[in-house]
């Protein structure tokens, strides 16, 4: 599968090694990929051939924030530039196709695609980012997220130095090879603080006071378990942030336990899922949180809801359940203020 990969993209590949080879400058460098499996396999090909990097990865998906620039630092603890006779880092950018677009009420009260507002402090912090971050910039996007910007962001190109489509035999309809992806195993990023946070969280798991009434300390223990699963996640240990996250629901349908933090938990773990492709597993999950939700008049958390199902069918290609999701999502943002 791989090498019929390489094979049916040699020129590409190619021309992208002879691109990214020993430069002296910043440079980005836009990838265009049909799925998860490709987007992988130029991200393996460019780690084993251009070794004069340090390769670093960034998945964006999922994550909020206003900064390319601030959040590439947070994620991967890259130093200020500093003169160099050549750029140290290569960092793969994944995950920017869920924020490359939005939504917004046209004058007849439909919905239309507009570049996001992430796209547009891109634009803003571009000489930031090549002055602040010693590295070579390669950015995955599908080619329904290209068409879009292209229409919708011209400026977004002006600064792009590279360009390359990867062909696959894979088409962009749903199938069953999108819904899991076993093998997704995204390296840890530990900082001294979040470190220290999680360590925190874990003593304090361990020295509960067992004394205390059996309803409070079982509360308590879910409040710890859920604390720490979001910690976890910062750090993308997201199998173990879904082993306390399912330990707490184990503990509150095993004791019967009445907890608001139900659908919160269940939002999580479906998050957790997400992060690590377990697709199907997430669906799931989002299920049983849509149910929780509505028995409980939850209707505040539905906007979160629909929007991160939107998320999964956009990793799946399924393009017309994830707009219908995300029309959802803003419906109920827009209902419940």
């Amino acid at each position: 599968m791989l090498e019929e990969f390489i094979t049916t993209n040699q020129k590409q590949f190619k021309q992208l090694l002879f691109a990214l080879q020993e430069r002296r400058k910043p440079a980005l460098a836009i990838v265009n990929t049909a799925n998860h499996e490709a987007e992988k396999a130029v991200q393996d090909y460019l780690k084993q051939e251009r070794t004069e990097y340090q390769h670093l990865h960034a998945d964006l998906a999922g994550q909020q924030f206003g900064s390319l620039t601030n959040q590439l630092k947070r994620m991967l603890n890259i130093p200020l530039a500093r003169e160099t006779e050549q750029i140290p880092y290569l960092i793969h950018i994944t995950g920017l196709q869920n924020h490359a677009m939005q939504t917004k009420r046209n004058a007849k009260g439909g919905l239309q695609f507009v570049a996001s507002e992430i796209i547009e402090q891109i634009n803003f912090e571009r000489e930031r980012i090549f002055r602040e971050l010693p590295a070579i910039l390669v950015i995955y996007i599908d080619d329904y997220t290209v068409k879009k910007l292209q229409e919708t962001a011209a400026d977004f190109w002006d600064w792009v130095n590279y360009y390359f489509v990867f062909k696959s035999k894979e088409t962009e309809q749903f199938t069953e090879e999108f819904i899991e992806d076993p093998n997704y195993k995204p390296e840890p990023h530990y900082t001294p603080e979040r470190e220290a946070r999680i360590n925190e969280l874990r003593h304090m798991l361990e020295t509960q006071d067992r004394t205390q009434p059996q309803i409070r300390y079982y509360k308590s223990q879910i409040n710890l378990q859920m604390s720490l699963a979001r910690e976890l996640a910062e750090v993308r240990e997201f199998n173990k942030a879904i082993e306390n996250l399912q330990a707490a629901l184990h503990t509150i349908e095993k004791y019967e336990i009445s907890s608001e933090l139900t659908g919160e938990l269940l939002l999580l773990l479906g998050k957790n899922q997400y992060k690590l492709r377990r697709f199907k597993t997430a669906l799931e999950t989002y299920q049983k949180a849509e149910i929780w939700f509505t028995e409980n008049k939850q209707e505040q958390q539905m906007g979160k809801l629909y929007h991160w199902i939107g998320m999964v069918y956009t990793e799946q290609r399924n393009w017309p359940l994830a707009l219908e999701n995300y029309q959802e999502a803003i419906e109920w943002f827009e209902k419940t203020n």
